[in-house]
């Protein structure tokens, strides 16, 4: 397994791009965008991202994650914040710590629950709605948009 050293980028949109630098070239660990201007907690937004990219296979059981420390310095945020999302990853079953090693991805079934697939989605269309009053749309505009995405996916 490859050891975790990152190299942070930024852009110029407020937004920090985490990778990791291997012996056998660039290996994406994660990529955390954070908007610095949203109305969302900057914890939420590192634990969604985390979660989108576990569930998208792009970080894989067994997985190494950044520590706590590491990557909150790389970020330029408190490590409790960082903290903050590794414990609700961790209560939700998506990673686990393994004392004096470090935090990995668990190795999760395919199939989710009923019940907290729904609070997933709620808590992604919550952000969703948040970003989108972020850019100045109304609820109107936002029912209007997602109508209109929804019939063209038909």
């Amino acid at each position: 397994m490859d050891n975790y050293s990152p190299v942070v980028q930024y852009d110029s949109e407020t937004q920090w791009f985490v990778t990791n630098k291997t012996g056998s070239g660039d290996k994406k660990v994660a990529n955390i965008n954070l908007d610095l201007t949203s109305k969302v907690p900057i914890y939420i937004q590192i634990r969604d991202q985390l979660r989108l990219m576990i569930a998208a296979s792009e970080l894989e059981a067994g997985d190494q994650m950044p520590p706590v420390r590491d990557l909150a310095s790389e970020l330029l945020i408190n490590p409790n914040t960082v903290a903050k999302a590794y414990h609700d990853l961790e209560r939700e079953g998506y990673i686990h710590t393994r004392r004096g090693m470090g935090t990995f991805v668990s190795d999760r079934p395919k199939t989710r629950t009923a019940g907290r697939e729904k609070v997933h989605a709620e808590e992604m269309a919550r952000d969703f709605v948040a970003r989108l009053f972020n850019l100045g749309l109304n609820a109107d505009d936002v029912k209007k948009l997602v109508r209109e995405t929804l019939e063209s996916l038909k």
